[in-house]
């Protein structure tokens, strides 16, 4: 199993978010009679899954996790990072956004995650 990465653009600038290979999570958190709305194992996942890892860490990102494209430097820079719950759920919906699903569906899926995660976010 290897790392998995995801870019995505964040005020303006490219971002890599590496989760380490091994790390488990259990996809979305939706009841079975949800499915048929938003996946737990579709395309979603990785919004997912870099949402359950953000709330498991209380939004916080080291070193060699998030990374910035510098455009002077051409190339990666390690950083530090760290999220609000707020910023962790906007960024979920973001990344929604980014993998194609509809303004509906995300915004519905951020809704819950605003409604719902705050017994989550550790």
């Amino acid at each position: 199993m290897s790392d998995y990465r995801s870019y995505l653009v964040e005020n303006g600038d490219l971002v890599r978010i590496t989760i380490k290979a091994g790390y488990e999570n259990d996809g979305a958190s939706v009841p079975r009679c949800l499915w048929w709305f938003l996946r737990p194992d579709g395309v979603d996942r990785a919004a997912c899954l870099i949402h359950d890892y953000l709330y498991e860490n209380r939004g916080y990102l080291k070193e060699g996790t998030f990374s910035r494209y510098s455009m002077e430097d051409h190339g990666w820079a390690d950083m530090d990072y760290s999220a609000s719950r707020r910023e962790a759920d906007r960024l979920f919906r973001d990344m929604l956004l980014t993998y194609d699903v509809s303004p509906l569906r995300a915004n519905l899926s951020w809704l819950a995650v605003r409604v719902f995660g705050g017994f989550y976010f550790r």
